[in-house]
């Protein structure tokens, strides 16, 4: 019977670390020697290396991202005065990336309503800008703003608005958790209902950072609605509807959740709501007020 020796050390083909094999690459000053980096609110992942670029290269890329921003303008103001169809707009957009930290500007609010006084409604995640344009039009005693992150969306729903002249309505683009502060301040009215329907679900675990609604954006709403104002939200995930919620629950400036959905409380429906109640898809709303 043949018993098998195991070979000496020597006899082994020497094993390298991966660094060792890999060929040398240059890392900008900005990068981090650590193996990971949190990408914009997801999960870690291993850190990559970045090429260094030459003087020209680096000219030449300022120069394209100019002429990006300039051509983004002009869609923008094509789309506005209605010279350009609105083309194709994502569908999910990240609010964590560094393109969407900068803060709403605060409006001239006598040139955008004609009562800048009058109780304000404040339509987080608008989408397209339908709901808001109807409600606006239902309810003249009353300021709205639709705020969505989607600028191209926000560039149509301004045409809307100057060709219907109404003088109660205004669209912005920008991400309302850093804008709040912003985008109310000087206001000469009050807020009167802040509402949060058929966001954006971003169903993996992961991504729930990436949900509109977050303690903080609470926070800063209760600081600036007066008693009684109400906060309103709405989805036609059951899973999503109860983790806004929780969120909502869990501020002690707001009244508790009675623990019942809500029949449908506004003067008219956003246009998945109608579409959800046309094939008979249940809707979750709940309705807060503030102490």
């Amino acid at each position: 019977k043949r018993v098998m020796r195991p070979l000496p050390p020597s006899a082994l083909p020497m094993r390298r670390p991966w660094s060792a094999l890999a060929a040398p690459l240059h890392c900008s000053a900005s990068d981090d020697a650590a193996a990971v980096v949190e990408d914009a609110g997801d999960r870690k992942k291993p850190a990559q290396m970045k090429k260094v670029l030459t003087p020209e290269q680096l000219e030449e890329y300022k120069l394209r991202r100019e002429q990006r921003v300039e051509e983004r303008a002009v869609r923008m103001a094509g789309i506005a005065s209605g010279e350009l169809g609105l083309g194709k707009v994502r569908q999910h957009v990240n609010p964590l990336a560094p393109a969407f930290r900068e803060a709403v500007p605060t409006p001239d609010w006598p040139a955008v309503f004609g009562d800048p006084t009058q109780p304000l409604h404040l339509d987080l995640g608008c989408g397209k800008g339908h709901f808001l344009l109807d409600l606006s039009k239902a309810e003249p005693d009353r300021n709205h703003i639709g705020v969505e992150i989607r600028e191209l969306l926000m560039a149509r729903a301004y045409r809307w608005v100057t060709e219907e002249g109404l003088r109660n309505c205004l669209f912005l683009s920008g991400n309302i958790n850093v804008s709040v502060e912003s985008l109310l301040a000087g206001y000469p009215g009050k807020v009167e209902l802040v509402t949060v329907m058929m966001p954006d679900p971003w169903f993996k675990k992961r991504h729930n950072k990436r949900r509109l609604l977050q303690p903080q954006l609470v926070e800063q709403f209760a600081a600036v609605m007066p008693s009684g104002a109400r906060f309103f939200v709405m989805s036609d995930v059951e899973e999503a509807a109860q983790a806004m919620v929780e969120i909502l629950n869990e501020n002690p400036d707001f009244t508790d959740w009675t623990g019942v959905w809500e029949e449908r409380t506004l003067a008219c429906a956003t246009e998945r709501e109608a579409s959800c109640l046309s094939r008979g898809q249940a809707i979750y709303r709940a309705m807060f007020y503030r102490r």
